[in-house]
């Protein structure tokens, strides 16, 4: 186990090895742990200090996912010199107020597209054939900063958020191999984005996460899909309770509705709920009640909205 230390609610820890290209590194949620790994093999000797933070609402821990990595703590928070150094940022969802020389940003997306929150989630929704990461330098303007490295990923569906972030870790850790091969990190080869086919990924919050029944089964899919691990998973009501689904399938027989009312529970099958969506149906294969405990729905009768 490594010391720590808490600072303003952020976590710092510290390698002892220090040199002339002091990074410091800002961290959060899972894609930050999965990026840590690659800056840790390639960085470890570079790196002045690793700055973690839990994500609000993953169901992941950070701080103790970290521990096998035997990081030291000896940073005083606010004493380093900043301008000296540079920042480097996966998943975190902080201000960075220190003046630092650079601030490389790593985003999910094929940048200009999708810049803001999120963008992965907002691509695996949207049932987008490539998914990526753009490392950037970071503006004033949200993600508009010339780009370092970018490499797009072939994606095939379903998928969860999970799988699609394991596959991501893979370009984390080429475009952690090739920061590492400079000798500064200030002036870096890079391409300005072309603004004119920008497009954004808006935040979400609680609302984001309830499922339309109206939409066609295959979406509701890639829905559910998006939030899943680390996130708590889509939401719905079922008689006045709130209710995760973490996983469905597609249900494949043709069934003809005169009367297509989405969300109604249309039978059962080994044991799980099919339900009638815009489009097709979708059979629940995995239902949680919001402490994370295992529900059933038994009732034929009763519709989720």
């Amino acid at each position: 186990m490594f010391p720590r230390k808490t600072l303003g609610g952020r976590i710092v820890i510290e390698n002892e090895d220090l040199n002339e290209l002091n990074v410091d590194f800002f961290l959060g949620g899972y894609k930050g742990y999965l990026a840590l790994q690659s800056f840790h093999k390639y960085f470890g000797k570079f790196a002045s200090s690793y700055f973690l933070c839990s994500t609000p609402g993953e169901q992941f821990d950070i701080l103790d996912a970290t521990r096998s990595f035997n990081l030291k703590d000896k940073l005083q928070y606010g004493q380093h010199l900043s301008r000296d150094r540079i920042a480097i940022c996966v998943g975190w969802r902080k201000l960075i107020l220190e003046d630092y020389l650079r601030v490389i940003v790593f985003h999910d997306s094929l940048l200009p597209k999708l810049r803001g929150w999120n963008p992965l989630v907002t691509a695996l929704e949207r049932g987008e054939k490539e998914i990526g990461v753009s490392v950037i330098y970071g503006e004033s303007d949200i993600d508009s900063g010339p780009i370092i490295f970018q490499k797009a990923l072939t994606i095939t569906y379903p998928s969860t958020l999970q799988r699609a972030l394991l596959q991501l870790r893979d370009v984390y850790d080429q475009a952690a191999l090739y920061l590492s091969r400079f000798d500064s990190l200030a002036d870096l080869p890079c391409v300005l984005q072309d603004h004119s086919l920008a497009t954004y990924s808006l935040w979400r919050d609680d609302h984001d996460f309830v499922i339309d029944w109206s939409k066609s089964n295959v979406w509701i899919q890639n829905f559910i899909n998006s939030r899943s691990w680390p996130y708590q998973g889509a939401s719905t009501h079922w008689n006045g309770l709130l209710l995760r689904v973490l996983s469905v399938e597609i249900y494949e027989k043709e069934i003809v509705f005169e009367n297509r009312s989405p969300g109604k529970i249309f039978g059962f099958e080994n044991g799980h709920p099919i339900i009638v969506c815009g489009i097709g149906m979708v059979i629940i294969t995995d239902l949680r009640k919001e402490d994370g405990s295992s529900f059933s729905i038994t009732k034929l009768r009763s519709r989720l909205v």
